[in-house]
C-alpha cells in the first residue's frame, strides 16, 4: 500500500510514487484521503484505441468504462464514474493556457492488459473511448464514495487500432496524482520503452509506476 517514493513540492501539494494497477493505486489512495487529501490528479501514460489520437497526443478523460475490479467495491455496477466536473474544468483550464492541446474522450480501464482484444478495441473505440488505461475508472468511483475531487491528464505512448500494425510494449508509466493545491507547476515524467511485434488483437502490456500528489 505504500509509496515507491515520494516528494513534498510545497505546503498542501506533494508527488507520490504508486505501484501500478487498479487495486495499488486505490490502496494509496485511501490512506492519503484519510490523511487529508482533497483533490487527486493523475499524469499517466495510455493505449490509443482510436484513430482520433496518436503517440504523444494527450487525453483528458471525461468517462471511464469500468473493466478494473476495484471499483465495484465502492459502486455498484451500471454507475458510469468520470472526473470531478469542477476539478476537471480546472485542469483543462491550465492546459490551455498553458498552450498544451488535448482531446477529451472515454477511457477503458483494465485488469488483463492480455485481453485487450481487437473486439473490444472496436467496441469502445465506437463508444467515444480514446485510450485504455489501468487506474482510472478505479480512482474515479473511490473520489465519488469518499468526496473528493479526481481528475486525469494521460499522454499516448503505442496504438492498438492500426490492425496488421498493432504492436505491444512493456512500459514504464509515470502517473501522478495530485492534492490540494492547483494550478501546480508540470512535473516532469520518464518512460522506458521496449517495444515487440505482435499480430491483431495482441494487447500492450502497462508496467506502471505511479506518481500520487
Amino acid at each position: 500500500m505504500g509509496a515507491k517514493r515520494f516528494f513534498v513540492v510545497r505546503d498542501g501539494f506533494a508527488v507520490f510514487h504508486s505501484y501500478f494497477g487498479a487495486p495499488a493505486a486505490v490502496s494509496l489512495a485511501e490512506v492519503l484521503i484519510a490523511a487529508g487529501l482533497e483533490n487527486i490528479l493523475v499524469f499517466g501514460e495510455a493505449g490509443s484505441i482510436s484513430p482520433e489520437v496518436g503517440v504523444g497526443d494527450v487525453v483528458v478523460p471525461v468517462f471511464a468504462v469500468r473493466e478494473e475490479g476495484t471499483s465495484f467495491h465502492y459502486l455498484p455496477p451500471g454507475i458510469e464514474v468520470g472526473p470531478s466536473e469542477t476539478f476537471l474544468r480546472r485542469v483543462e483550464e491550465f492546459l490551455r493556457g498553458e498552450g498544451i492541446p488535448f482531446k477529451e474522450g472515454g477511457v477503458w480501464t483494465t485488469d488483463a492488459p492480455f485481453r485487450e482484444t481487437m473486439g473490444k478495441v472496436l467496441k469502445y473505440s465506437r463508444a467515444g473511448v480514446l485510450a485504455v488505461e489501468m487506474e482510472c475508472s478505479a480512482l474515479f468511483a473511490l473520489s465519488i464514495y469518499r468526496r473528493v475531487s479526481a481528475a486525469a491528464i494521460l499522454t499516448i505512448t503505442d496504438t492498438l487500432w492500426e490492425g496488421v500494425q498493432l504492436s505491444y510494449k512493456f512500459m514504464w508509466f509515470d502517473v501522478v496524482i495530485a492534492s490540494s493545491l492547483f494550478p501546480c507547476i508540470p512535473l516532469g515524467f520518464s518512460s522506458g520503452l521496449g517495444a515487440f511485434g505482435a499480430t491483431p488483437g495482441t494487447p500492450h502490456l502497462e508496467c506502471l509506476d505511479m506518481y500520487f500528489l
